[in-house]
């Protein structure tokens, strides 16, 4: 739970995180952030969407089950990368708030493909 006890997973705010680079490996959009606490670079991969046949849209929840399938690996012990919910203010119109989640970068055994 998180400190409110409201949520299984705390989000972490990364508003104010430096972009450290893109990263143009996989069909969707992400980039490389670095904590300014512990210098560590995290993998930014935002939500995906999809497009019902009427036109209107909905998130697809990579974000929530890659951070489930991080506590059942945790919870049963298994290797996994760790992945953390956090969210991104974006300037616009509007004051949006973009769900993206992370992974270190010293976790990944491999390039992201997603």
């Amino acid at each position: 739970m998180d400190a409110s006890g409201d949520r299984p997973y705390a989000e972490i705010d990364v508003t104010d995180w430096p972009l450290d680079r893109s990263e143009p490996l996989g069909t969707k959009p992400k980039r490389w952030l670095r904590d300014p606490a512990s210098g560590k670079r995290w993998l930014m991969k935002d939500a995906t969407h999809n497009r019902w046949a009427d036109g209107t849209t909905y998130r697809k929840g990579d974000d929530w089950a890659e951070r489930i399938a991080t506590g059942v690996a945790d919870y049963l012990g298994l290797p996994a990368a760790r992945t953390e919910l956090a969210v991104r203010q974006m300037d616009g119109a509007n004051r949006l708030v973009e769900p993206i989640w992370l992974v270190p970068e010293h976790r990944m055994s491999r390039p992201a493909r997603e």
